[in-house]
């Protein structure tokens, strides 16, 4: 029996935040409903489907914009998440290529 595959691109959003001389990092997270109960809300990084041509670093900045209102400079691939999960009665084989933000106030209007 084939497995259905998903491919997603997302990012680790994080600013430094200068204060008494140490440099902190604050993460970027979005609230998401779960896909069996969407009355369960859990904490993410925003992520998405790849659509069309798009690569993995376009996904990314366009799921990191829409989700959350920020633009930010990528810095780098951090690592592939791949995992399996069920849905409506099919296994689903997921791919996410999570890429590391710094975050760059081009543009920030916070969802």
């Amino acid at each position: 029996m084939s497995m259905k595959r998903e491919i997603s691109a997302g990012g680790v959003v994080f600013k430094t935040v200068r204060s008494q001389g140490s440099g902190d990092s604050q993460v970027l997270l979005v609230s998401a409903g779960s896909l069996r109960d969407r009355s369960k809300l859990h904490w993410k990084f925003p992520k998405g489907h790849i659509e069309g041509e798009e690569t993995s670093e376009q996904a990314a900045l366009r799921e990191v914009e829409e989700e959350t209102g920020v633009k930010a400079k990528v810095t780098g691939k951090l690592a592939f998440s791949r995992y399996t999960y069920p849905f409506k009665g099919e296994k689903i084989f997921k791919i996410v290529a999570i890429l590391l933000w710094n975050l760059s106030l081009v543009s920030q209007n916070l969802r």
